[in-house]
C-alpha cells in the first residue's frame, strides 16, 4: 500500500505566475481578489505587505489594497475625511515588498472596532487581536483604493 508521502509531488501545486495574472485582470470584465498568502495575516503574517500593489501599479485597474499600518491610519485620522495627503504605507516588514508613496484622499474614517473571530475554524478561541479595538481608515488614489486598520488611537 502507497502512503501519501508517495504522492507528495501529486499534492504540491504552484500557484501560479503573478505578473501573468495580473495581465490576464486588464482583460476581465469582473472584480478579481489576490490574495498575498505569504502575509496572511490569519497564517500569522503582519499584513502590510506590498508585493503585489507594486506590481500592480504597473497596470491599469481598479483595487482594493487592505493593509495592516497603524501609522497610515493616524496620518489619515490626523487629516480627516476629505483631507488630501501624501502618504507612506505598507512594507515594514520586509525589504520585499517596500513601502508605498501615494498621495490621495481620505474618504472614510471608522470608529474603533474590536475584531472578533468567528466561525468553525477559530471555534471560540481568543487571537491575540481578538477583541481590540481597531480603527479603519480608506485613502482613495487614481482609480485605488487604501484601507488600512490599526489598533486603537
Amino acid at each position: 500500500m502507497k502512503m501519501i508521502w508517495d504522492y507528495r509531488d501529486d499534492l504540491i501545486k504552484m500557484y501560479p505566475a503573478l505578473q501573468e495574472q495580473l495581465k490576464d485582470i486588464e482583460q476581465s470584465d469582473r472584480p478579481i481578489i489576490i490574495g498575498d498568502q505569504g502575509d496572511r495575516v490569519a497564517a500569522g503574517g503582519p499584513g502590510g505587505s506590498t508585493y503585489i500593489l507594486n506590481l500592480e501599479n504597473k497596470i491599469n485597474v481598479e483595487t482594493y489594497f487592505p493593509i495592516y499600518d497603524p501609522d497610515a491610519v493616524a496620518t489619515c485620522d490626523r487629516a480627516g475625511i476629505g483631507g488630501e495627503i501624501c502618504l507612506k504605507f505598507g512594507g515594514k516588514y520586509s525589504i520585499a515588498s517596500p513601502s508605498v508613496t501615494a498621495k490621495g484622499k481620505v474618504i472614510s474614517l471608522g470608529a474603533n472596532v474590536p475584531v472578533l473571530y468567528e466561525g468553525p475554524s477559530d471555534c471560540g478561541s481568543g487571537g491575540e487581536h481578538q477583541g481590540t479595538p481597531h480603527k479603519p481608515a480608506v485613502l482613495l488614489y487614481g482609480s485605488r483604493l487604501f484601507q488600512s486598520r490599526g489598533p486603537r488611537s
